[in-house]
């Protein structure tokens, strides 16, 4: 019988990264909004995943990955506020409850924090668009709990006259 730190039992052929990527992620999401113009609103958006686990360790240690709920909050603006300028400004706070052990007290490897998309979408002519945006959001992880996910996105599209579309 050969065990690893993660309590996967690898006589039974199994993988333990791919064991560990055998979850369910069952949620909702509401989102409501207020016209303030034709093109435009602000938005509340609430979101809940249920993460479920359903192969885990079964001893409470080190690279376990919990059955956890992802709570999601965000308000804010997104519409046209020139004419070829998108903008999208929508921020709130993110909660992500994880199962733990006896061994740790609640709430030390739960992430509570800001989570943010600021992001701009140019249309130059009808055909093309150019899109940048900075985020800051949480997700699940397979390696850990959770990863804080950072970064930035840009876009460039365009779609030619006989309809195939380039993007960058």
């Amino acid at each position: 019988n050969t065990e690893v730190s993660n309590g996967c039992n690898l006589d039974n052929g199994q993988n333990c990264f791919v064991a560990k990527g055998n979850r369910a992620i069952p949620g909702f999401t509401f989102e409501t909004k207020w016209r303030i113009r034709p093109k435009s609103a602000f938005l509340i958006n609430y979101s809940l995943d249920y993460t479920y686990y359903t192969y885990c360790c079964n001893k409470a240690e080190w690279g376990r990955n919990e059955d956890n709920f992802a709570n999601r909050i965000t308000a804010g603006f997104r519409g046209q506020v020139l004419k070829k300028v998108v903008l999208d400004a929508v921020g709130g706070y993110g909660m992500g409850f994880y199962r733990k052990d006896p061994t740790q007290p609640r709430g030390v490897d739960d992430f509570k924090g800001v989570i943010f998309e600021l992001g701009a979408t140019v249309y130059p002519n009808p055909r093309s668009l150019f899109y940048v945006s900075a985020f800051r959001s949480y997700q699940d992880s397979l390696l850990g709990n959770y990863y804080t996910d950072i970064g930035a996105r840009a876009q460039l599209r365009h779609e030619f006259k006989w309809r195939m579309v380039a993007t960058a």
